[in-house]
């Protein structure tokens, strides 16, 4: 699986990211969206200098959310957190410099 560009895991009650998804080094999309997930770790995304696509919206992320956009690839394009019930955001999102796309909607106050 170390080929694999697209992963689509929305929709399947996940509560946490598998470690070993880092060693899919060359994901383009990952689409996590639509689960239960409340916790993302930074070393996920250490390893993804491909990945352009991130889903990560209606999850139980909430605030932690924060923590990911500082520790993310700055080339990645896309990104969606919406409805997480964010109430700031990072100053660190500026530094994506690639970031083409970013969904925010349905969080509480931005």
């Amino acid at each position: 699986m170390t080929k694999l560009t697209i992963l689509n895991l929305s929709h399947n009650s996940l509560v946490e990211i598998p470690l070993h998804f880092s060693k899919l080094f060359n994901l383009i999309t990952l689409d996590l969206s639509h689960n239960s997930i409340k916790y993302v770790p930074k070393e996920l995304f250490l390893f993804f200098s491909s990945l352009k696509k991130v889903y990560l919206h209606e999850n139980k992320l909430g605030p932690d959310i924060q923590f990911l956009i500082d520790n993310m690839i700055s080339g990645t394009p896309a990104l969606s957190i919406n409805n997480l019930n964010l109430t700031t955001l990072s100053s660190h999102i500026g530094l994506l410099k690639h970031l083409t796309e970013l969904r925010l909607e349905e969080n509480l106050s931005l």
